[in-house]
């Protein structure tokens, strides 16, 4: 992310803008720079798949993500989350109960919640198989979902 580019952009269009739009502009700035922040921290090691797997995983409709997931350490994930929280909570215009939960929310326990995978056997539905055991209920209102 070249937040001097992005510095650059909004400069320039600062004058043609309303106020309205600037304070947009300066909260995903502000956004952006946390994430920055935050990957700047992060080595991810990420080897891009070769352009032959992208093509056939396009073809077929395939999240490249399902294929070649981005690794990251939690507590990693759990930082940067807070900080783009308290910028969400503090700046985005959401309502105050909106607001309390992203503040109150322990980004460190939800980075261990059970993890979700992707299969599409589910009558031309995507399916997401969980990876834990599930309930009666669960599997009652989660029909296409195998467990």
């Amino acid at each position: 992310m070249n937040l001097k580019a992005i510095d650059a952009a909004i400069a320039a269009y600062r004058t043609n803008l309303d106020e309205g739009d600037v304070s947009r502009l300066a909260f995903f700035r502000e956004l952006w720079g946390v994430q920055a922040e935050a990957a700047s921290h992060v080595d991810l090691g990420y080897e891009v798949p070769d352009a032959d797997s992208l093509k056939t995983w396009a073809r077929h409709g395939e999240p490249v993500l399902s294929h070649a997931p981005v690794k990251i350490e939690a507590a990693a994930l759990a930082d940067a989350m807070e900080r783009l929280a308290e910028v969400l909570a503090a700046r985005g215009g959401f309502a105050a109960s909106t607001s309390e939960a992203l503040s109150r929310t322990s980004w460190e326990a939800a980075t261990r919640l059970p993890m979700w995978s992707r299969s599409s056997s589910c009558s031309r539905t995507t399916a997401w198989t969980r990876t834990r055991p599930a309930s009666a209920r669960w599997r009652r209102r989660w029909p296409c979902v195998r467990f």
